[in-house]
């Protein structure tokens, strides 16, 4: 075999193996994805799946790979920090939807009622659980994942490889657009029980001042909790409205956050 021939095999492995790294770094992050019950002999067998898959569309025509370990490693973590970046985006939605879950709860009552989350590894409250549940099983029937690795793909299109620039605006979208959001959207799904429990309170409030006989206040926490968990049941239905919006408008953020780490040259 020519020597040509061995160099070439050799920067197609070296290329490929940074390919792979990138889809790493979105699997050990994005939800779904990194769920604690998946197996990690399965993360890795996606991992190096994908990447057979990608490898084939991805130009590597001027592709410098460093020659020495210590360059190659770093431009390894970089492919890897891009692939996380683009899963803590995806992350963000569905923390807005478990932050959302977690301010209902305050109001309701529940937020003293912590169970364990296998996904985070932390106890986390009743209503962020089923939230976060129900926002997953709608991640997958809109094809979420299926738009995540095509997101994934279209990448070393716009950030090529061992070229990921982060010192022009990442930080900026992260931070001012996609967190701000994340609270925004939080709000949003909170609204309907907290406007509800609000509206009780005060008509609570209105009741102990007029009738004092009443001791309104001690069945108070019982009317809290049945009347929010109603609401949350009824608003269940314009919660996957608000999911799918949510869904949608993550698509054209992250190819914003894809294309802040495009190279300037």
């Amino acid at each position: 075999m020519p020597v040509s021939d061995i160099i070439n095999i050799i920067n197609d492995l070296k290329c490929f193996v940074l390919i792979a790294f990138r889809i790493a770094g979105l699997v050990m992050i994005a939800p779904f994805f990194s769920h604690n019950a998946i197996p990690r002999n399965v993360k890795v067998a996606l991992t190096i799946a994908v990447a057979v898959v990608v490898f084939p569309t991805v130009n590597r025509i001027g592709v410098r790979v460093p020659d020495n370990m210590g360059g190659y490693f770093a431009v390894a973590v970089t492919e890897m920090a891009v692939g996380a970046i683009i899963g803590f985006g995806v992350l963000l939605v569905f923390s807005a939807v478990q932050l959302g879950g977690f301010i209902a709860d305050q109001q309701i009552g529940l937020a003293i009622a912590q169970v364990f989350n296998p996904d985070s590894g932390e106890e986390s409250s009743l209503l962020a659980d089923l939230l976060y549940m129900v926002a997953v099983v709608i991640f997958i029937l809109v094809g979420g994942h299926r738009l995540l690795l095509k997101v994934l793909a279209v990448s070393y299109d716009t950030v090529p490889l061992a070229r990921a620039d982060f010192a022009h605006g990442v930080a900026d979208k992260l931070s001012i657009g996609m967190v701000s959001q994340m609270f925004v959207s939080a709000v949003k799904i909170s609204a309907p029980a907290v406007i509800a429990l609000m509206l009780a309170t005060i008509v609570m409030a209105i009741v102990a001042r007029t009738v004092p006989e009443m001791n309104i206040f001690n069945i108070g926490f019982a009317l809290r909790l049945g009347l929010g968990l109603v609401i949350v049941a009824l608003s269940l239905p314009a919660l996957g409205w608000i999911l799918q919006t949510m869904f949608a408008r993550m698509t054209g953020d992250l190819e914003t956050l894809v294309h802040a780490m495009k190279p300037v040259s």
